[in-house]
């Protein structure tokens, strides 16, 4: 019996533990609320675990003592058998016995149904807290995604601004000027790393003023 209560107060211990690290990963501003609904369901099993205990102390079993007509006529036995069955009475006389009454039953019954109950609140707000691990996890992986689509965006602004630039400019050289530009810069191959080089210059400038 004392194994068995010892046990229970372990496994009271540890839910409550469980439960109070539970609690610990829920946002601040429902931490007033969890502790309302978790607080009774705390107090009944810690009651209960309570009245058990004392109950159990209070009906602890004295050790029962023989007769005196037994006691003699084992003392004055010289058999074997008769010292082996007396001695077989005395250990039996030690065991705790187990308190039958009603209260007993009652404490017991309120104890399992009250740790079953915290057991299954420690659940749910097991999954809750999972759940809110999950939503988060989904805002991040969207706020990812959004920034790669405005750094694809910016590029393509960039490009853009390019090509814009460019149909801006050519109208303003005549024939002469323009054949006078392609023979300057050769080949098609400088042009566009000329492009390339103006580009990221774009691209580190337009960087620049969003982090500022």
């Amino acid at each position: 019996m004392d194994t068995l209560c010892k046990h229970f107060g372990r496994l009271e211990k540890a839910n409550i533990r469980e439960m109070e690290q539970l609690c610990g990963r829920v946002r601040a501003e429902d931490a007033a609320a969890l502790d309302l609904l978790v607080r009774p369901v705390r107090d009944r099993a810690s009651a209960a675990a309570r009245d058990f205990l004392l109950l159990h102390s209070d009906s602890s079993p004295t050790l029962a003592t023989r007769q005196p007509g037994c006691a003699s006529s084992s003392c004055h036995s010289v058999n074997d058998e008769g010292d082996k069955a007396e001695s077989g009475r005395q250990s039996q006389l030690h065991l705790p016995e187990i308190p039958a009454d009603q209260n007993a039953a009652e404490s017991w019954d309120n104890l399992e149904g009250d740790l079953k109950e915290l057991s299954s609140l420690v659940t749910e707000f097991s999954l809750l807290v999972h759940s809110q691990q999950e939503k988060i996890d989904s805002i991040e992986d969207n706020i990812n995604t959004a920034s790669t689509n405005v750094e694809e965006g910016t590029k393509s602004l960039g490009k853009v601004c390019i090509f814009e630039c460019v149909c801006v400019f050519l109208p303003m050289f005549d024939v002469l000027n323009y054949d006078l530009i392609l023979f300057r810069f050769k080949n098609e191959a400088i042009f566009l790393f000329l492009l390339t080089i103006f580009e990221q210059n774009t691209q580190k400038s337009s960087f620049n003023n969003k982090s500022t």
